[in-house]
């Protein structure tokens, strides 16, 4: 079993390892086609990354690494 990692050390990580884990670990959350881009946003321990691929090419362009907020809904 993978150890989970924090938000900073998966920071750390380079580009291979952090899609490794991605691809691995994390849980699929959504995927809007926006254009030639699809966006894929994944939950991996506790933050979020989100992969633009670009469709045409077939290839991940940008990648954003960002920890959630817990607000309360009144």
């Amino acid at each position: 079993m993978t150890p989970k990692i924090s938000f900073f050390d998966f920071t750390l990580l380079v580009d291979e390892q952090q899609f490794e884990l991605v691809f691995t670990e994390g849980e699929f959350i959504d995927f809007p086609d926006v254009g030639s881009s699809k966006f894929v946003l994944y939950r991996l321990y506790g933050f979020f990354v989100e992969l633009e691929y670009d469709v045409l090419q077939n290839h991940i362009i940008n990648k954003i690494v960002f920890q959630g907020q817990n607000k309360s809904v009144d």
